[in-house]
C-alpha cells in the first residue's frame, strides 16, 4: 500500500504540472486557435476549450506534424543541456529516464531542469 501512496504522491504533481505547462504553451500563442486538439485525455482546469484524442499523433495529420516539430525542438534542447551538464547523457537519452540517466541523478543530483515530481529525482533528494 505504501508503494501506491508513493505513486499517487508523484503522479498528482506531475498531472498538475502538465496542466500548467499546457496552459502556459497555449497562452503564449500569438494567434488564438479556433480549435484545440490535445493528444491524450481531456485536461480538467486547462482554461481552454479542447478536444482530447488518445493517439492523436497517429490519427490526425496536423497533430502528427506538430509532434515531429516538438520532438526536433526537444532534441535540440537536450543537446544544449548536454553541453551545459555533460554528466547526464542528455545527448543520448534525450531526457528520457534511462537507467544511466537515473544513476547520473543519484550520483550528481538533480539540475534545475529535472522535474521534481519524477520518481528518480524524488529518490535522490
Amino acid at each position: 500500500m505504501e508503494h501506491v501512496a508513493e505513486l499517487v504522491r508523484v503522479y498528482r504533481p506531475a498531472r498538475a504540472q502538465d496542466r500548467r505547462d499546457r496552459r502556459r504553451a497555449l497562452d503564449a500563442l500569438r494567434l488564438r486557435p479556433g480549435h484545440v486538439v490535445l493528444d491524450g485525455r481531456p485536461v480538467r482546469g486547462l482554461g481552454w476549450e479542447h478536444r482530447a484524442v488518445v493517439k492523436a499523433d497517429y490519427r490526425i495529420h496536423c497533430v502528427a506534424c506538430a509532434s515531429v516539430v516538438a520532438k526536433v525542438c526537444r532534441d535540440r534542447l537536450m543537446e544544449r543541456l548536454h553541453q551545459r551538464y555533460p554528466g547526464y547523457g542528455w545527448d543520448q537519452n534525450k531526457g528520457y529516464g534511462t537507467e544511466d540517466h537515473r544513476e547520473a541523478i543519484l550520483r550528481l543530483g538533480a539540475t534545475p531542469h529535472h522535474r521534481k515530481s519524477f520518481a528518480g529525482v524524488v529518490a535522490s533528494a
